[in-house]
């Protein structure tokens, strides 16, 4: 998969269609259009679907049941049956049908609802008649002015995991199996296949779901609402620089006409491929607002960077002790800084191989030396590789480190990053700890003129 982030557009070749946040969608080949609605011209009856979708921490597809709870949820239904569901829900309670699973009846007509209204119903099982939810809201909405460009009903119902499990038990058990739950992405998969919306809008969809920050979102909702009109207006010009060429083709005789039209022909392509250009240069910043800004923390052992992490994060996510060479993985933590998404980087401290270890040292103490050595030279191998993929690196020291022998792996890796062109940041940190006659650092005497310095 790779994005054209200028614009939003995901180019894939399978796309991902979305009901609210799920993690994946099903493979795109382009859908055969059964009909909106009731479905007319479609070789067998569409199945109706239905999902929660305001409920956080979902389930995955095939048992749309909550795993935590809200003060309102709302369950839609998409399909032929959605109308004559709403009815056979909200019917007053009467003794259980002899039919154990009563199908929806195809009587029923949208006069006791009309299209884009909010009711006030008492929700009952369609077998048992057994109260489901009181005081919910329901709403029909009429093709082709609904999501899916199908019939739709929303039932807003209280959000106690038990009160939203009863609704889906009883739109999965009391309606047959042409009413089944909604896979990942079918609600939006079918707005599509009915022309609601356009792939560009289908993909920006699942972005403004999955935004985290107000910049990741206003970029979304920029290229829903003015995406498309780009394209069409890039093709429209295509559509243009074509025809006057085929003019040139059918007229040729004519030189003076001939000259000028392919003349505007050049001039026309020259104008796409700039704007197309344009945009293809906006894909790294359009990159960056979507996947987030990557700041690496570099550094020795115990020079405060986990310290750092867990200041700008607002909590202790990094275990921070006294001993050099505690943390060993990589930790990643995104956070929210001005509407920007930031990752934050932390890792094993850079040092030098420990060598001429003692000969007193027992055989089992030297074989549990070395594998922390061999774990910390893997944690060491990991933060070096994602500083060199990271777009910012903030390299920290201490405030009186002479820059002996502890830095050289520092110094060695800061001087590749500097020749990479990588933006960097110094941090000096305890300058608590200062003194007149220690008073030299690292990053004093190593970083580059142009890179600002920070201390803490």
């Amino acid at each position: 998969m790779s994005r054209v982030k200028g614009l939003g557009l995901r180019w894939r070749r399978a796309s991902g269609f979305l009901c609210l946040p799920a993690a994946s969608g099903p493979t795109l080949t382009r859908p055969q259009t059964t009909g909106a609605g009731s479905g007319a011209g479609a070789t067998a009856r569409k199945t109706t679907i239905f999902a929660p979708c305001t409920i956080p921490g979902l389930a995955q597809a095939g048992t749309p049941t909550p795993t935590s709870a809200t003060a309102v949820c709302v369950v839609r239904i998409s399909g032929p049956d959605a109308l004559p569901i709403l009815h056979t829900l909200t019917q007053s309670p009467r003794p259980a049908p002899t039919t154990p699973t009563p199908t929806p009846t195809a009587t029923a007509t949208s006069r006791s609802y009309q299209p884009n209204h909010l009711y006030v119903r008492d929700l009952y099982h369609p077998s048992t008649r057994h109260l489901l939810d009181v005081n919910a809201l329901v709403a029909y909405f009429a093709p082709p002015r609904s999501f899916t460009g199908e019939d739709v009903v929303e039932l807003h119902v209280h959000g106690s995991t038990a009160v939203v499990r009863g609704v889906v038990d009883a739109l999965t058990t009391g309606f047959g199996t042409n009413v089944q739950p909604a896979g990942p992405g079918e609600f939006t998969r079918r707005a599509f296949t009915n022309g609601k919306m356009d792939l560009l809008q289908v993909e920006s969809l699942s972005d403004v779901l999955q935004s985290e920050t107000s910049a990741q979102k206003d970029a979304a909702l920029g290229v829903y609402t003015r995406g498309g009109e780009l394209i069409r207006g890039w093709r429209a010009g295509m559509i243009a620089a074509v025809a006057r060429v085929e003019a040139v083709i059918d007229f040729g005789e004519d030189d003076e006409i001939g000259a000028q039209e392919v003349r505007h022909a050049v001039e026309d392509v020259r104008m796409l491929r700039d704007a197309i250009v344009a945009q293809l240069h906006a894909v790294p910043s359009a990159e960056i607002v979507q996947d987030g800004l990557r700041v690496v923390l570099l550094g020795a052992p115990n020079v405060g960077k986990s310290s750092l992490l867990n200041l700008l994060l607002r909590d202790d996510h990094a275990i921070v002790s006294p001993l050099p060479g505690t943390t060993r993985d990589v930790l990643e933590r995104a956070l929210d800084i001005g509407g920007h998404k930031v990752v934050l980087v932390d890792g094993a401290g850079l040092r030098e191989p420990r060598r001429g270890r003692q000969s007193r040292q027992s055989r089992q103490s030297r074989q549990s030396r070395g594998s922390h050595d061999a774990l910390e030279a893997e944690g060491m191998g990991r933060i070096v590789t994602r500083a060199r993929d990271a777009h910012v690196v903030v390299v920290m020291d201490a405030y009186g480190d002479d820059g002996g022998d502890e830095n050289a792996r520092v110094r060695e890796e800061v001087a590749r990053l500097a020749a990479a062109g990588k933006e960097m940041v110094w941090v000096t940190n305890k300058v608590d700890l200062a003194t007149s006659s220690n008073s030299s650092s690292l990053s004093s005497e190593r970083r580059q003129p142009s890179s600002p310095s920070h201390i803490l």
